[in-house]
């Protein structure tokens, strides 16, 4: 997490997120997935997550918190628009 972080910066136009990945079906956290996303505020990058999953995720990680990537389920006032826009 924290080298990821380190490469977006200000300059960084967006973050492409690949979760669950193929092949292996590694998947973030909720508090990955919370913390790239406030990260990504605070540098003003867009979050480009591929959601597909959202409704076809059948595992359940309790241990770790795993779940499909879902960055719009924590809107803010100040976020700009994507989901459907």
């Amino acid at each position: 997490m924290a080298a990821l972080k380190a490469a977006i910066t200000p300059a960084t136009r967006m973050l492409i997120v690949n979760s669950p990945n193929n092949p292996t079906g590694w998947t973030l956290s909720r508090a990955e997935q919370a913390e790239i996303l406030t990260h990504c505020r605070s540098t003003g990058t867009w979050v480009l997550a591929d959601e597909v999953y959202e409704r076809l995720y059948y595992e359940t990680d309790t241990a770790n918190g795993c779940a499909p990537v879902v960055f719009w389920m924590w809107p803010e006032p100040e976020d700009r628009p994507g989901r459907g826009a």
